[in-house]
């Protein structure tokens, strides 16, 4: 998924359970990643998007249940959000802003708020 404000960034996620972390590339310098992400999963991470009206936040979701919204400028973990199934893909709404839509391992789709009052 690449960063919607550089067009040089891009995020890497590892569904490795030993080495769960995601990782932000820039392709102006290949050598090693610009930002890594760890201990925000105990698990694999099976999804990863970059919020499109927010360019700061990349929301994963991983094999141990948790989908998680973080500054990737900070490395703060902005929300935590409650779902009770790994979630395969997790995307940003282009249109609709703090939505994620999600899928989980069974097929279902599900849209999760950002915002707890919409």
């Amino acid at each position: 998924m690449w960063n919607p404000q550089i067009p040089t960034q891009f995020v890497v996620a590892n569904d490795n359970d030993a080495n769960p972390v995601f990782n932000i590339w820039d392709l102006r310098n290949p050598a090693y990643p610009v930002s890594t992400f760890q201990n925000i999963h105990s698990q694999g991470i099976l999804s990863v998007s970059w919020c499109l009206s927010d360019p700061s936040l990349v929301v994963s979701s991983g094999k141990d249940n948790r989908t998680v919204a973080t500054n990737f400028k900070t490395g703060e973990q902005v929300l935590d959000f409650q779902v009770d199934a790994k979630l395969n893909q997790v995307k940003w709404s282009n249109t609709l802003h703090g939505k994620v839509a999600a899928m989980d391992e069974h097929g279902n789709s599900r849209v999760l708020s950002f915002n707890p009052q919409s």
